[in-house]
Parts: C-alpha cells; structure tokens; sequence
C-alpha cells in the first residue's frame, strides 16, 4: 500500500490489514493474538515540550497516578520525547505489567 496519507485513508480496510502484516512480521503481534478493536486517529501534536518545570510537574504526576493504581505509558502518557516505536515498546511493557499484576 503507498505511503501517502491521503490514500491510505481512502481504503481504512487495507490500512488496518497492513497494519497488522506489519506487526505480527516484526513480531511484534503472533498469528495467535487476538485483536480486541483498531480505531484510526490523527494526533495533531505529536511530541511533548520541555520547559524549567518539565522534571519536576511530571515527577508529581507520576507519583499521583502511581498512588492511585494508575500505569501511564506512551508518547503522551509517558510524557517522554520518543518516537512511536518507543510508545509501542511501553505499550507492550504497560501489558506486561497488568498481565503480572492483574
């Protein structure tokens, strides 16, 4: 399937199916894993910006959601410069952590 945005939207179909190819060939997904629902979204921005309070207003956070049973991971919810590769990896790491802790 091409690349350009405007095609991949025309065919949400196709997209999710190259979508999950690609995944289970990086084996990031196996044949066996079942895929509970697939929603396409556009992130308007796409990386966190730091500033003096960035260490400090995202250790609070943190330690909120931590004393409330609550996980954050990702590009947003890690609050982290990294690319979507390292939201899939916290992502994963997130699951992990529920399957151990259920």
């Amino acid at each position: 399937m091409s690349g350009d945005p405007a095609k991949l939207l025309k065919n949400l179909d196709q997209l999710k199916t190259d979508v999950l190819a690609g995944l289970r060939k990086a084996k990031v997904l196996s044949e066996q894993d079942e895929i509970l629902f697939m929603e396409l979204s556009q992130i308007p921005f796409a990386y966190v910006i730091f500033d003096h309070n960035y260490e400090r207003c995202r250790k609070l956070l943190f330690d909120f959601l931590a004393d409330h049973n609550i996980l954050t991971a990702g590009r947003w919810g890690g609050w982290g410069y990294g690319g979507m590769e390292d939201a899939m990896l916290d992502g994963k790491a997130a699951a992990e952590h529920f399957l151990a802790n259920p």
